[in-house]
């Protein structure tokens, strides 16, 4: 168990680095009430956790020079039931982004992953088609509600929300989506079976300028 509260972290290369393995993951990892910017790669990085915690934090994200791709947050074999709540990620982008990049985020049908409260903005102007806010790779079991997930920086062909491989149990309700730029607001790619994926969808809104 390790606990990060209530830090400035600055100019690092990632702002908060916690790396598990898979034959002996960590556990309850609690991140909360933190800022975070000025950083080279990635605000937050956890990997190999169950029944992590991260709450309440501040993550503010500006492209070096000669860094083409940053992440806002990287989660990593996540499972067991984890809170993500209240966060606020803001990333000025240039070429590939992730505001929260969700690979394999997997809860359990008994508790499932609450991702909950979150502000998620990308603002710039990204000549990368991989421009987006979420990324969810076989990611299963997961609550999104009350989300408010904003892309600036996209052109047309990125996304607010891009899905990938194959997951189930997702829910989605009641959060608000914008793409600005042209692109889509949610995409999946070919190997995503939407009817399984996607358990609810209700009372969201939904904005593209592009009208996808």
């Amino acid at each position: 168990h390790n606990a990060f509260t209530n830090n400035t972290i600055e100019n690092s290369y990632y702002g908060i680095f916690a790396d598990g393995n898979s034959t002996q993951k960590s556990h309850n990892n609690t991140i909360i009430g933190n800022e975070i910017f000025g950083f080279f790669k990635g605000g937050l990085y956890i990997s190999y956790d169950d029944t992590a915690t991260i709450n309440d934090n501040r993550i503010l994200g500006h492209q070096p020079a000669g860094q083409f791709t940053i992440y806002g947050v990287y989660l990593n074999y996540i499972d067991g039931g984890c809170d993500f709540n209240n966060n606020y990620i803001h990333m000025d982008v240039t070429g590939n982004v992730y505001g929260a990049y969700f690979y394999r985020v997997t809860g359990i049908p008994t508790r499932p992953n609450l991702i909950s409260n979150n502000m998620i903005t990308l603002t710039g102007y990204s000549t990368s088609t991989a421009c987006r806010n979420l990324y969810l790779y076989y990611a299963s079991d997961n609550n999104f509600i009350h989300n408010s997930i904003a892309n600036y920086a996209g052109q047309s062909g990125t996304e607010v929300i891009y899905m990938s491989g194959a997951m189930s149990n997702n829910s989605f309700i009641n959060n608000n989506m914008a793409h600005m730029g042209g692109g889509f607001v949610l995409e999946t790619a070919s190997s995503v079976v939407v009817s399984t994926a996607i358990d609810s969808s209700d009372y969201n809104n939904y904005y593209a300028t592009g009208g996808q």
